[in-house]
């Protein structure tokens, strides 16, 4: 289960297996909120940047959209077919991803709740997801122990990072200047993949 801060650091959010997520004054360690509507164990929360909003992904199958300033739900997104495991939101919050038990990515509209895109190339569950720096493409790492490089304008694959040693993706994050792919596995090992050059690898 995953924690996130705000872009200002003062405030922060934490999933919760007893299927709530806190809201949190950073500095103090006080909780503000107790967002209760899940059904199942919170997985990931994430900030909308430029709102007084959160995203939360979870077991029971969807994601939920948080007011901040009154702990109601706005919205719940229902589209995949098992537990919600990941989810990152775009720089400027138009735009989440979510990554699935059921093999698959959505790509949301978060004010329409549009299912926009969908990949389901894995072959197996999906432990997480994450936007390249400029939001051009998405990453996913999964427990088939790949990750890959989607293009968001044409929904292609255009790498898939498969020569990892360990079993499982768990974790990852790209670079600011896009040129490295960063996995984790449950084992504590972070690799380092070059983007332009495919098979290049380090183990940190």
């Amino acid at each position: 289960n995953k924690a996130a801060f705000s872009e200002d650091g003062t405030r922060a959010l934490s999933a919760g297996e007893d299927t709530q997520v806190i809201y949190w004054d950073a500095s103090t360690g006080t909780p503000i909120l107790q967002l209760q509507m899940h059904t199942e164990p919170v997985f990931d929360v994430t900030f909308v940047p430029g709102e007084l909003q959160a995203l939360s992904a979870s077991g029971d199958k969807f994601v939920i959209l948080w007011d901040l300033e009154t702990g109601e739900m706005i919205r719940r997104y229902v589209g995949h077919e098992g537990r919600v495991l990941g989810i990152d939101v775009t720089a400027d919050g138009t735009r989440f991803a979510t990554a699935s038990e059921d093999t698959s990515i959505i790509i949301w509209d978060t004010q329409t709740g549009a299912d926009l895109q969908r990949y389901a190339e894995h072959t197996s569950l999906i432990n997480d997801v994450a936007f390249s720096p400029d939001d051009s493409m998405a990453l996913s790492g999964s427990q088939d122990a790949d990750a890959r490089l989607w293009d968001l304008e044409s929904g292609n694959n255009l790498r898939t990072f498969d020569d990892s040693p360990w079993w499982v993706v768990h974790g990852l994050g790209i670079t600011s200047d896009e040129s490295m792919l960063l996995t984790g596995d449950m084992q504590g090992n972070v690799t380092a993949w070059e983007i332009s050059e495919p098979g290049q690898q380090s183990v940190l």
